[in-house]
């Protein structure tokens, strides 16, 4: 008898073990959560495939300084009449003929504003493609934390009111169990049963937001799953060290907005110096070779002509119904955009980072001050239900004294949550996304 006790002892214990660790494998982490964004989000991989033909058309323009060769045959059917000179009228003769003619050139620039400019910017564009797609990688990381962490402070909102309703509906049961044996009072039996209703309401609110929340986080990841998912309330929260100074020279060398307002900037005066470009004269090295056989002539046979040549060829374009002279204001329009558009995006990133700054310090404050609150709130929930049975208050002060706890332990855990996403946003306005550092 013993020995099969302690058998189902164990069988119990292995059983409980298994589903431990079954539920620790199905939850689903932040990290887990940002591979998945990374791979099937479908507003991700469209910025992707955007900024991809954005470099494509850089190392398009990049190769427009190089040789070009062309290369062309040509047949048709000709006709050549040989007539006097002095009367026209006079047939002569003439002969039909079949020809094919191979063409072949080659040009080289060797003196070329335009192009030379148009190449320069065609390497800018390939530095701002790239820039696009890591600033992609940080929106999208940064979304999915933010909807992680709603979701968790969703979650343990959910969970707090489901507790607190429990307690009420305890407190409802006794109150209405006292009123029966006479010790109790209507007055406290409908105080329990009205607060009892209402943390019903609020319970199916707060499911109501936890279950939003999760679709919005699989919105966001580009996925539905059914997986737990898993929080880490328990881990120590990221500390921020140096001075705001420190921060704000980093973001100027990081931030990708301010990163790509500086190479649109550039970009813009390559495009400037192209659109001057066109209205002077170019300078290019060239090679012609031209292959011409007729199947007949007037001499009664065919001739094969060849021809070839190479040299230098000077040429300017005098007039394109003011075509240059319009893209010379446009490149000159968008320059000056660009500048101001540099300047608002620095200015913008000096600000966000002062407001991130203290709204993170002011977070962490109030985090301490609920930790302690929530401790003070519990101790005197605790001392209101000692008291109310010892007849020192009513059955409403420990209801509110309870109303009080659960709602201060939500403002902490709500800090608590805020502060992790102010952190993330903290980062990525520095352009340093602690998930992005493994997944570059």
């Amino acid at each position: 008898m013993i020995r099969y006790r302690q058998k189902r002892i164990v069988t119990v214990l292995v059983w409980v073990i298994t589903l431990l660790f079954a539920e620790m494998s199905q939850a689903v982490s932040l990290e887990q959560l940002v591979d998945l964004a990374l791979k099937e989000n479908a507003g991700y991989q469209s910025q992707l495939h955007a900024a991809a033909a954005r470099k494509a058309a850089g190392w398009q323009a990049t190769s427009g300084y190089g040789p070009t060769v062309r290369v062309s045959v040509d047949h048709g059917i000709g006709r050549t009449s040989l007539y006097t000179d002095d009367d026209e009228t006079v047939p002569g003769n003439t002969v039909n003929f079949h020809q094919t003619e191979l063409l072949f050139s080659a040009t080289q620039p060797l003196l070329n504003l335009e192009k030379l400019s148009l190449m320069k910017w065609g390497t800018t564009e390939i530095t701002a493609a790239e820039i696009e797609m890591q600033k992609a990688r940080e929106e999208l990381v940064l979304r999915v934390c933010e909807r992680y962490f709603a979701f968790l402070t969703a979650q343990e909102n959910s969970r707090l009111a489901q507790e607190e309703s429990d307690n009420l509906r305890q407190q409802y049961e006794e109150a209405e169990q006292r009123l029966l044996l006479g010790s109790g009072t209507i007055t406290d039996q409908q105080s329990a049963r009205s607060r009892y209703e209402i943390s019903l309401a609020a319970l199916l609110e707060k499911q109501t937001r936890q279950e939003l929340t999760r679709k919005e986080l699989e919105e966001v990841v580009g996925f539905s799953f059914s997986e737990k998912i898993d929080g880490f309330w328990e881990k120590q929260l990221p500390k921020i060290h140096n001075d705001l100074s420190y921060w704000q020279e980093m973001a100027l060398q990081l931030n990708c907005d301010y990163r790509l307002a500086l190479v649109q900037c550039l970009g813009g005066k390559q495009k400037l110096v192209a659109a001057q470009g066109a209205f002077l004269p170019t300078l290019d090295l060239f090679a012609d070779y031209s292959r011409k056989e007729p199947s007949d002539t007037l001499a009664g046979y065919g001739e094969t002509q060849k021809d070839s040549m190479f040299g230098v060829r000077f040429q300017m374009e005098l007039l394109s119904s003011g075509r240059d002279t319009f893209e010379f204001t446009a490149a000159l329009k968008r320059l000056a955009a660009a500048e101001q558009k540099v300047k608002a995006e620095r200015q913008h990133l000096i600000l966000s980072l002062q407001r991130l700054w203290l709204s993170l310090h002011n977070t962490l404050q109030l985090i301490e001050h609920y930790a302690t609150a929530t401790a003070s709130s519990k101790q005197f929930m605790q001392s209101t239900q000692e008291g109310y049975l010892e007849g020192k208050y009513s059955l409403l002060d420990v209801l509110n004294s309870q109303q009080e706890y659960f709602r201060t332990q939500s403002q902490y855990k709500t800090s608590h949550y805020n502060y992790l996403t102010l952190y993330q946003q903290f980062m990525k306005t520095v352009g340093a996304l602690p998930l992005l550092e493994d997944r570059q």
